[in-house]
C-alpha cells in the first residue's frame, strides 16, 4: 500500500474532491470507492449462476471467476477500486421501419474506448498525490465485478435486471474502474431497493430472461444473442429477437428510474452515426466486410464481425420484412458461415410466406 506524508483522512478527502470535481470536468459521475475484497455472498450466487450455465457460450467468465475474489488479482498490491458511471442517451425505440434496431449505446464512440481514455485523464490528475502508487484503468475489460462494487459504495444497488440502478442516474450508464494500490474510500448513504416491488422489466423482456433476482439467463437476452452468441439460432431465438440488428435496450426502456435522470448532457462520443441508422436492411445485408469494417471504425458495433452483422440482419428480415425482392438479396450471401445460411433460408421462407398471404 502506498503511502503519502499527509495525514490518512486529510489525504482521503483530498483526494475524493479531486475525483468528484475532475469526473464532472470528463462527463463521468465519480461513484465512489471500494475495497479490494468482493463480498463472499456476491462469489456464491455468482458461482451458482454460472454453474446453472447461464452465461451461456461466454465461457471467459467462468475462467475469470477465481480472479473475482480481489483486485490484486488485476494490479497486485490493489487495495482500493475507485468507480466511474458514464451516463449515455436513451432516445427510446423509435427508427425508421425496416432500418433495423441498434441499442442505443452503440449508436455512437465505443464506451470502452471512450471511458478508458477519459480514467488515463483522472489517473494523471490523481498521480501526484499519491507518489510510486501504481493505478489501472479498465472499463468492462477486466475481473472487476463493476456492478457489485458500485453497490459496495451505495452509488445504487442491483436490480431485478441485474444493472445497478441509481435513483439519481437510473441504470444508463456505464461504468468504469481504477484499481490502485493508493488507499481512497468512499461511500454514499445507502439507498433503498429501487425495485420496490416492480416488475417492468421482468414484464417487458422479450426473450424472458430477467430472473428478478438481480441475475438474468443470458442465453435468452437479445444484447447476448445478437452480440455473444455466434452460433445458429432456434426458431424461437430467431423470433424472440424481432427487428434488431444489435442488442435490445427494452429492460433499460422500461425502468422508471431512467425516465427521472437527473443528467443534464452527455458527451459528444455518444453522437449517433447516422449511416449505421439510416441504411434499410438490405442496405445493411449488402455491405461488404470492407464496407461493414469503414462503418463500424471507433463502434462497439465492430467487435461482433461482418459475419454476425449479416446473420442478425438476415434474421430481422425475416421478422420484419414483406418485400419479396429481398429474398435473392439474401440469398447472395449464401455459403458464408453455417449460423448465417440457416438464417437466410429462414428468413427467406418467412418472407415468402408473409409476402403470399
Amino acid at each position: 500500500m502506498t503511502e503519502n506524508s499527509c495525514s490518512g483522512n486529510n489525504l482521503n478527502a483530498a483526494a475524493c474532491e479531486l475525483l468528484e470535481r475532475e469526473s464532472e470536468r470528463l462527463g463521468l459521475v465519480f461513484a465512489g470507492a471500494a475495497g479490494e475484497e468482493t463480498d463472499r455472498n456476491f462469489l456464491s450466487e455468482y458461482g451458482r449462476w454460472l454453474d446453472e450455465g447461464c452465461a451461456g457460450e461466454m465461457g471467459y467468465l467462468r475462467e475469470h471467476f477465481p480472479l473475482l475474489r480481489n483486485a490484486s488479482s488485476v494490479l497486485p498490491g490493489a487495495v482500493s477500486v475507485l468507480l466511474f458511471a458514464l451516463p449515455w442517451p436513451l432516445p427510446g425505440l423509435e427508427y425508421p421501419a425496416g432500418n433495423g434496431f441498434i441499442s442505443s449505446y452503440a449508436r455512437g464512440r465505443d464506451y470502452h474506448k471512450v471511458m478508458r481514455s477519459k480514467l488515463r485523464d483522472i489517473i494523471r490528475s490523481l498521480s501526484p498525490l499519491y507518489p510510486g502508487a501504481s493505478f489501472r484503468a479498465a472499463a468492462d475489460s477486466a475481473p472487476v465485478p463493476e456492478v457489485e462494487k458500485a453497490a459496495e459504495t451505495n452509488f445504487g444497488r442491483r436490480g431485478r435486471s441485474s444493472l445497478l440502478i441509481s435513483e439519481r442516474q437510473g441504470s444508463a450508464f456505464f461504468l468504469g474502474e481504477i484499481i490502485t494500490d493508493a488507499f481512497i474510500r468512499k461511500s454514499f448513504p445507502e439507498p433503498a431497493d429501487p425495485c420496490r416491488g416492480c416488475d417492468r422489466c421482468l414484464r417487458h423482456c422479450p426473450g424472458h430472461a430477467i430472473r428478478g433476482d438481480g441475475f438474468i439467463d443470458a442465453r435468452k437476452c437479445l444484447s447476448y444473442l445478437t452480440i455473444e452468441f455466434h452460433g445458429t439460432f432456434t426458431d424461437a431465438e430467431s423470433s424472440s429477437i424481432g427487428g434488431r440488428v444489435y442488442g435490445c435496450d427494452e429492460c433499460l426502456l422500461s425502468c422508471p428510474w431512467n425516465r427521472r435522470r437527473k443528467v443534464s448532457s452527455f458527451v459528444s462520443d455518444f453522437k449517433e452515426r447516422g449511416a449505421l441508422l439510416t441504411l434499410t436492411l438490405r442496405e445493411k445485408l449488402l455491405l461488404s466486410e470492407e464496407e461493414f469494417l469503414t462503418l463500424t471504425e471507433g463502434s462497439a458495433i465492430r467487435r461482433i464481425g461482418w459475419l454476425q452483422w449479416l446473420r442478425n440482419t438476415a434474421c430481422a428480415m425475416g421478422n420484419i420484412s414483406r418485400d419479396p425482392e429481398d429474398i435473392p438479396a439474401l440469398k447472395s450471401k449464401l455459403g458464408l458461415s453455417v449460423p448465417l445460411d440457416a438464417e437466410i433460408r429462414r428468413a427467406s421462407a418467412k418472407i415468402a410466406a408473409r409476402a403470399g398471404s
